[in-house]
């Protein structure tokens, strides 16, 4: 019990903070309110997070989202952010109940959710249940409009919206997201009418989403060792040592059984000893006292000297019965 309820969730939580992920798309972007928007093109897209510090359960992580010209290798975006996470929840220490990542044993269920440097954290929905690659995902959507101004200086005084959607594939168990995809639309809104500054789309690169795969199968059977065989393991375990125990006591038992019926005997046979000895030693004076008696039977006696004959007599046949009783009972049943 204390492992499954208190080491499992322990272990499965503590995993994959630190790890590097790579995207494609294309996008299309102006400079200037004046120009139009040119033909997308393609970009791609690089984002690494990585523990920096770590005090007890708290995760002090940095991450860092580029997007670059696939065609002129310029940085076209930038992004760079430090969160403090708690590591056996996933979620933020600031603000709270909001995951930084899909947690472990992830549910069929709505995540306020943040899995990216740039944004804020958006409402994640679930879809349907899908595959990846022959890996079963739960996907989950998210929609949001968010006031990006700051990310657009060369527009101000105007405000930039970005409208912005989202699928992302998450492995249940582990709560591994396996693939996600976006698009936006960013915009100035003038005289009632948008204005797009910047369309563009990612998704994982399929060579990434195939690391991603066979990351989380290997964790998928980290976690089968932890929920199944470990417990197993534990439970024989602990079977073993109570029969060990029960055989110990038994063994036990029997010993001090046999160690009473050896003192009993001993004492049985001391006792034997003891009364065939006291019977020898008994039967030796008695034959003399018996022949002595006979001896003044012979003679001339006065009533009284013959009555005390007699009584002398009935006491030797009492006292010899006796003594014959005890040493045909030691012959016939020895005492060890």
């Amino acid at each position: 019990m204390a492992w499954t309820y208190g080491a499992v969730p322990y272990l499965k939580a503590g995993h994959d903070f630190t790890y590097y992920e790579a995207y494609a798309g294309k996008l299309s972007s102006i400079k200037s309110l004046e120009d139009e928007l040119p033909a997308p093109t393609p970009i791609y897209v690089n984002y690494v997070q990585r523990v920096i510090s770590e005090d007890q359960n708290k995760l002090k992580i940095f991450s860092t989202f580029v997007s670059t010209s696939a065609v002129t290798n310029e940085v076209i975006w930038e992004s760079n952010s430090t969160n403090l996470v708690d590591k056996n929840t996933g979620k933020y220490i600031d603000p709270p109940n909001t995951y930084f990542r899909f947690p472990p044993d992830t549910k069929k269920q709505n995540y306020l959710a943040y899995i990216y440097a740039s944004g804020e954290p958006q409402p994640f929905v679930f879809e349907e249940d899908a595959f990846v690659n022959n890996l079963h995902t739960y996907k989950f959507s998210c929609h949001l409009v968010a006031d990006l101004s700051d990310s657009y200086p060369e527009f101000s005084p105007n405000q930039v919206f970005s409208d912005y959607s989202c699928n992302a594939w998450i492995e249940p168990a582990t709560g591994d997201e396996v693939y996600y995809e976006e698009k936006w639309t960013d915009y100035v809104i003038q005289n009632g009418t948008k204005i797009p500054v910047s369309i563009g789309n990612t998704n994982t690169l399929k060579s990434t989403s195939d690391i991603l795969v066979e990351r989380t199968n290997e964790k998928i059977n980290l976690f089968y060792i932890y929920e199944k065989i470990i417990p197993l393991f534990l439970v024989l375990l602990t079977a073993s040592m109570f029969g060990t125990i029960v055989l110990y006591q038994k063994q036990k038992q029997k010993i001090s059984e046999l160690r009473l019926r050896e003192e009993k005997a001993a004492k049985l046979q001391t006792i034997g000893l003891l009364a065939s000895r006291l019977a020898h030693d008994i039967r030796n004076p008695l034959s003399v006292i018996k022949a002595t008696v006979e001896i003044m039977s012979i003679n001339k006696n006065t009533d009284a000297e013959s009555n005390a004959i007699a009584r002398i007599n009935g006491a030797i046949s009492r006292i010899s019965y006796q003594i014959d009783n005890v040493l045909d009972f030691v012959r016939s049943k020895p005492l060890v």
